[in-house]
């Protein structure tokens, strides 16, 4: 199918039945390499059969395998195995304080800038090099302990509505430019404009949304664990 209005949101849904079905099949006791090599696979299938490399949605491979779903599952399997690393590595308090944290997350940035900067058009191959890459940002920064993790901690409260500016960013964009043309007001006012107007909006959808709705389900789990029990 075509895809939505609002892009980001497709990936409500696949992350949904992505989280269903592992709840099914990751376990906490399932070895880490099988994770590896499962998520290595997906990214090799979506590697092999898409024109448009990571940007991956609606298309079906093999008759009924969809690109989303392949692709949301590995990043998810790329997680798990990004946060046994970080429980591992946390565990040695002597490991932990002789890593030059600061370096590391720089190096990590620098890294980042590389994939996208070094992408000689829209769809390139670099892509693949993506998942790692910002694996290991995730990591080092997971730690919390070099002088730019330090500097971010002030902007902690844009990383818990950072979901809301995901699903968000999309129309705020599109009504942005719709009423405020560029060839009129100028591509800086508008992007400007654009992010601001996403920062506000999205301030509200995770306070009177999102916050609501997760306590709301958290209530109803608990009710239903209690009801199991």
């Amino acid at each position: 199918t075509d895809q939505p209005w609002n892009g980001p949101s497709w990936s409500v849904s696949v992350e949904f039945w992505v989280g269903v079905l592992f709840f099914f099949l990751v376990k906490k006791e399932t070895p880490s390499i099988y994770l590896f090599l499962l998520a290595s696979l997906f990214l090799l299938i979506i590697y092999n059969k898409s024109d448009t490399g990571l940007l991956v949605i609606n298309e079906n491979y093999y008759g009924f395998f969809n690109a989303g779903m392949i692709r949301c599952a590995s990043l998810f399997l790329l997680g798990v195995l990004t946060y046994r690393a970080f429980l591992s590595l946390s565990a040695s308090d002597s490991l932990v304080s002789r890593v030059p944290w600061g370096a590391l997350e720089l190096v990590s940035l620098l890294l980042v800038a590389f994939v996208i900067l070094a992408r000689p058009k829209d769809i390139s191959d670099i892509d693949m090099f993506a998942p790692p890459v910002f694996m290991f940002l995730i990591l080092v920064f997971a730690f919390d302990r070099g002088w730019i993790s330090r500097l971010l901690a002030k902007t902690v409260y844009l990383g818990k509505i950072s979901y809301s500016i995901y699903l968000n960013h999309v129309p705020v964009i599109y009504l942005v430019f719709h009423f405020f043309k560029p060839e009129k007001f100028g591509v800086l006012f508008c992007f400007f404009a654009s992010y601001a107007v996403t920062l506000v909006v999205s301030h509200f959808t995770y306070q009177y949304l999102e916050q609501p709705a997760r306590r709301k389900l958290r209530g109803w789990g608990d009710a239903l664990e209690g009801e199991l029990r």
